[in-house]
């Protein structure tokens, strides 16, 4: 009986044929088989079969193959293929490759794949196919990517991401960009985000978004940034936010800018705020500004820190405050310094007071003067001390009097010094008194010199009160000798 009607009768392919029967049959003879015969073949039958046995079936007949033959296919039969006969297996053969065989694909194979081949495997095998290309060279082309799946995509790897070229990323669907999880986004390689566009951004989710890191996000071009939506930006976290450029940063829409919360404004770096445009200052709104820490504000450029909103600026904290520097100080305008609130005026530091020129000081006036503190004004220059307006320097409470040295006293212009009233001559300290030279004391006027109590008149010392003039003398009550006399 002729061998091929052995074939038609299953006689001798049945599953229950041994392998070296198939083997005994004529090399060309396997073309004969009919296709329910070759569907019968098992896998041990199949890897019995020699290549050159294998090779004389037709591109179609490999597409009889069960799944159970699929798998034993061996890697030298594998690699013997030809592209024709490997696209004809079906997707259900194709997706119970196993990985030793899908490592036994050559270049040639892998490229050849048709979409829905590709669409079969899954994702764990779809990853073994990215890793052949990171470890062997082998090369998926742009059109195996337009044709993946969620079912794929789902399941890479960031180490299979990072093989991607940016064309093949480029290729995949929107279904399929999405179903990339966060984590694995921060597998692709920085050729393939500067290569992204502002259509692929978009099609990103907002969860996805929170997987690139902040350098790559710095990576995106121009045109790619404007693919973030306003609920992307609102995601990103702090350790996102902290490695942005001052570039990436500087190249964010307005729009962009309003998602960012005071969080996320506290987690830029400082390089990003020492190189804010004036521009994107005034972008930054009122519930923004408070975002903003005390290492960030101390670096702040001093044109910058001038332009701060005044809307903006009434919100900052008295820690803000704190930071400025004496040249941040130096730089505010009067209109910021007038709208201090009481709280803001305490936090100055004293550098940054001491900083302040005369025509800053005038900013203040006696409804805002009395909050400085004693360090404040004891911090104060004399040029800027007597350009204090006079109606402030009266307003001056005790506490504030007292603070200041003998040596801004000593200083103080005659119109300063006359214009104290007498409560306040009256709360200058033992110590004060004693360090004032006599040509300031000669400048008190009479009544001034009257508010002195004994105890302070206890105080002067012998030059100073030798010092004083016939009007000033004339001026000495009974309780000042008394206090003349006990010294």
């Amino acid at each position: 009986m002729p061998i091929c009607a052995f074939a038609d009768q299953h006689i001798l392919i049945s599953k229950q044929m041994p392998t070296s029967i198939v083997n005994l049959l004529p090399t060309g003879s396997l073309s004969s088989l009919s296709s329910s015969a070759i569907n019968s073949l098992t896998s041990s039958a199949v890897a019995g079969i020699t290549t050159s046995a294998l090779g004389s079936l037709s591109p179609k007949q490999f597409g009889y193959l069960s799944t159970d033959g699929i798998l034993g296919l061996t890697k030298t039969q594998l690699q013997n293929l030809t592209t024709d006969e490997f696209i004809n297996i079906n997707t259900t053969g194709i997706s119970v490759l196993t990985s030793a065989q899908i490592n036994s694909l050559t270049t040639g194979l892998v490229s050849s794949m048709t979409a829905p081949q590709l669409q079969a495997l899954s994702s764990s095998q779809f990853n073994l196919l990215l890793f052949l290309e990171l470890s062997k060279g082998v090369s998926l082309s742009t059109a195996n990517f337009s044709s993946l799946t969620s079912r794929q995509t789902s399941g890479l790897t960031a180490t299979s991401l990072s093989t991607i070229t940016s064309d093949s990323f480029a290729a995949l669907t929107p279904l399929a960009l999405q179903a990339i999880s966060s984590t694995q986004l921060g597998g692709l390689t920085s050729t393939v985000i500067s290569k992204l566009t502002a259509n692929q951004i978009r099609n990103l989710t907002s969860y996805q978004v929170t997987g690139l890191s902040g350098d790559q996000i710095s990576q995106l071009t121009t045109v790619a940034l404007s693919g973030l939506s306003g609920n992307d930006i609102s995601k990103l976290s702090s350790n996102q936010i902290s490695q942005l450029s001052s570039y990436t940063f500087s190249k964010l829409s307005s729009e962009q800018i309003q998602y960012l919360s005071s969080n996320q404004i506290s987690a830029l770096n400082s390089s990003v705020i020492s190189n804010l445009s004036s521009a994107r200052l005034q972008e930054i709104g009122v519930t923004q500004i408070k975002g903003l820490t005390y290492d960030q504000l101390s670096v702040m450029s001093t044109s910058n820190i001038s332009l701060i909103p005044l809307l903006d600026w009434v919100q900052l904290t008295t820690n803000q405050i704190a930071a400025f520097s004496s040249k941040a100080i130096a730089a505010t305008t009067n209109k910021q310094l007038s709208l201090l609130s009481s709280n803001q005026i305490k936090a100055l530091s004293t550098v940054g007071v001491q900083a302040l020129n005369t025509i800053q000081i005038q900013a203040f006036d006696t409804s805002k003067i009395v909050f400085f503190t004693t360090q404040q004004l004891n911090s104060l220059n004399t040029g800027t001390l007597n350009a204090i307006d006079l109606m402030n320097f009266q307003a001056l409470t005790s506490n504030q009097i007292q603070g200041l040295s003998a040596f801004q006293l000593n200083n103080l212009q005659t119109k300063q010094l006359q214009f104290l009233t007498d409560t306040q001559i009256s709360q200058l300290t033992f110590t004060q008194l004693n360090g004032i030279i006599s040509s300031q004391l000669n400048s008190l006027n009479p009544s001034q010199f009257q508010s002195l109590t004994s105890t302070q008149i206890v105080g002067l010392n012998l030059n100073q009160i030798q010092s004083l003039t016939s009007v000033l003398l004339g001026e000495i009550s009974g309780n000042q000798i008394q206090g003349l006399t006990v010294n």
